[in-house]
């Protein structure tokens, strides 16, 4: 085990001082390239293209795919971490009051019920929030979101594509499309989780943000979302906002610009006042952005851009998809497409920019492309993929991680002056005391030192440090 230097240095005769004498573990450095390994090969018998993300619940992945099942509506799945035997598709819709397909954020679960929301079907054929027991049973529409009116406004919203999030009692989301105001640019809806209560939170004007699509994140009161169009740059890169849960404080403090990067998809992360997210296009590199800002909008950070050249070669990755994950200070997502096999990438970041790791690189039917949607459970990160796959209707894959570095933790080398003679003490034993005549010398071994170890003053000067054994 490598240990960071320590010393105790005597400058001359009778002229004495004392040092804190510590030794540290190197930190192990960012995870390097894995292998991703197939969990599930989804069919469109039982569910085809998986665009919900996916929610852990003890050892069971639950999602949604967009299409596919009995209906070809799409279907809700569950699947055991460890047993691909364990796939059922508990729940398939039917289109109409039935729903038709899921998409966006993870599901939510309360009081044994899942909670999410589907693009199309309902009674208006413009979307629902709907939930559903992990037995298929107590499916409900708790709302469908409405026909347009004469004047071809949905004015509670539609087309839901981020899921919902759950407070509470009550389901918090987003409409791609619609609402109250003049320009039906989505909207930030609130319902109960028994199906009353609903609230149109907030209409999307077009400067302030267009067609929201990414999930919600929730920081106390306030929730943080983006919108992949829109805002106060001519050309309408994308915002990102926070409104309160009760509709008010409303703000859209950053605008997306042709440096920064367009079309923000969503699945923020936060930590502290800082949020970390990606854009799917732009920025310098022009093929999408890992990024970070304040929750003021100040102090916004290009972490990492993707690149392609002219021939379309983007061997990092480009255009990074929805679902950042941190742990510790690594962030890891994907890219929907490059790679080596331009099927997409897994990759690893540090939140100061550092660090940027290819993890893996997908390819079409060993192990899917498009990939999405991860979340992160005992140093396991899980994910799907939207196509390819044996059957080509998208995979659920997952690669185990290095833990998150461990802080370092101090070894004490207690100094105390007596008399004539230096007294070192150490508690670990574990370690033991070597030592060198410079500071950059080659240390050795102190013969049979033992805590606590008695140095007298001999020579000019002498350096210590504790090495483990």
């Amino acid at each position: 085990m490598n240990m960071c230097q320590c010393q105790f240095r005597r400058p001359g005769i009778g002229f004495l001082y004392r040092l804190a004498f510590f030794a540290w573990v190197i930190l192990p450095t960012l995870a390097q390239a894995a292998t991703v390994k197939v969990l599930y090969n989804f069919t469109t018998s039982t569910g085809a293209n998986p665009t919900t993300g996916l929610l852990l619940l003890g050892n069971l992945l639950y999602g949604g795919t967009l299409n596919g099942g009995s209906s070809s509506d799409g279907a809700v799945f569950k699947v055991p971490t460890n047993n691909a035997a364990g796939y059922s598709d508990f729940f398939n819709f039917g289109g109409g009051n039935g729903g038709a397909n899921p998409a966006g954020g993870p599901l939510v679960l309360t009081n044994g019920l899942l909670y999410g929301t589907t693009e199309n079907g309902g009674t208006n054929s413009r979307g629902m929030v709907y939930q559903v027991s992990a037995s298929g049973a107590n499916f409900k529409d708790l709302y469908s979101f409405s026909a347009e009116d004469s004047n071809g406004y949905n004015h509670d919203g539609a087309n839901p594509m981020a899921g919902v999030l759950l407070s509470g009692e009550r389901l918090y989301g987003t409409t791609s499309a619609g609402g109250a105001g003049a320009y039906p640019y989505g909207t930030v809806f609130r319902v109960n989780v028994d199906g009353t209560g609903f609230t149109n939170l907030y209409n999307f004007n077009g400067r302030d943000g267009q067609m929201p699509q990414g999930s919600l994140i929730l920081s106390g009161n306030t929730l943080y979302g983006a919108t992949a169009f829109g805002g106060t740059d001519p050309s309408g890169w994308g915002t990102l906002f926070k409104i309160n849960t009760d509709g008010s404080g409303f703000s859209s403090f950053y605008s997306f610009n042709s440096g920064s990067g367009n079309a923000p998809n969503g699945g923020l992360v936060l930590s502290g006042n800082t949020l970390y997210g990606t854009t799917s296009n732009g920025g310098p590199g022009t093929g999408g952005a890992v990024f970070r800002v304040n929750t003021d909008g100040t102090d916004f950070t290009n972490l990492y851009s993707f690149t392609q050249d002219n021939s379309g070669n983007a061997p990092n990755g480009t255009e990074p998809s929805e679902g950042l994950v941190l742990s510790g200070n690594t962030l890891y997502g994907t890219t929907s497409n490059g790679g080596s096999a331009h099927f997409g990438v897994l990759f690893a970041i540090n939140t100061d920019g550092s660090g940027f790791t290819n993890l893996f690189n997908f390819s079409y039917s060993t192990s899917g492309e498009n990939p999405y949607g991860l979340v992160l459970a005992s140093n396991t990160l899980y994910g799907v993929t939207i196509h390819g796959g044996s059957s080509g209707a998208g995979t659920i894959f997952y690669l185990a991680i290095p833990p998150p570095p461990v802080p370092p933790v101090p070894i004490p080398l207690g100094i105390r002056v007596n008399d004539a003679v230096v007294v070192m003490s150490w508690t670990n034993p574990a370690f033991s005391l070597w030592a060198a005549p410079t500071c950059s010398g080659i240390y050795t071994n102190v013969a049979g030192a033992t805590s606590p170890y008695t140095n007298s003053f001999s020579g000019r000067q002498q350096f210590f440090r504790l090495q483990a054994n």
